[in-house]
């Protein structure tokens, strides 16, 4: 049995990432949003985006997160949620390279924490759990520098068993609390909920494993 789960505590601040790209983050925090939003006063962020046309908002993942928050998809607003936001549709360290507009760790960072001081609060990353943000720092470069908790998200894909177990060693390694692993149900699933729960279960012990069918 590998690495067993440590019970560290809990905090005001949940940091939703994933196994890679694509994989439903937004989709699963716009569900979450739908739930609480009526009676908890919760701060969402997206801080970071790429492939962004300034035309074509609605469309964005922040343009969705507004719309569940009942916000005008405005691009002060949208701003508001993600600061860094670029054109190309790349990883962020070479999306903003890019744009001219590198990404400072530090301010990524302070932005995060005074959001976090303020109350409650839910950032969604960009990409997956390695994703670098900067050519020195990656998502979870982010997460070890801010008081926060996961929620893990895989796909039920070929391959998402040694991708998620990947995912999942490294933010143990880490020392990173894993609130729960959702799968997200993949568009050719080649692993069962029940079989890919049983697997997580066996090897770490104690982790929450829950199911989002696709719509």
């Amino acid at each position: 049995m590998r690495s067993k789960l440590k019970e560290l505590p809990m905090n005001q601040c949940t940091f939703i990432t994933a196994t890679g790209t694509d994989i439903g983050k937004t989709y699963y925090l716009c569900k979450l949003l739908k739930k609480i939003r009526d009676y908890r006063s919760i701060n969402i962020v997206k801080p970071i985006a790429s492939g962004i046309n300034l035309t074509r908002l609605l469309e964005s993942d922040t343009g969705k997160i507004l719309q569940v928050m009942d916000k005008e998809v405005t691009l002060e607003n949208f701003k508001a949620i993600t600061p860094w936001y670029f054109k190309e549709p790349l990883s962020p360290h070479l999306a903003s390279k890019a744009s001219g507009n590198e990404i400072d760790f530090n301010s990524l960072k302070e932005f995060c924490m005074n959001l976090i001081t303020d109350g409650e609060t839910i950032i969604e990353g960009v990409g997956g759990i390695m994703t670098p943000i900067t050519y020195q720092y990656t998502n979870l470069d982010l997460i070890r520098s801010l008081p926060c908790s996961v929620i893990l998200l895989t796909g039920n894909y070929l391959g998402a068993i040694s991708h998620a177990f990947s995912a999942i060693e490294v933010l143990l390694i880490h020392k990173v609390s894993i609130d729960k692993v959702i799968i997200n149900e993949s568009l050719l699933p080649s692993i069962s909920y029940d079989d890919f729960k049983t697997i997580i279960n066996l090897n770490y012990v104690g982790l929450t494993v829950e199911f989002m069918p696709r719509d």
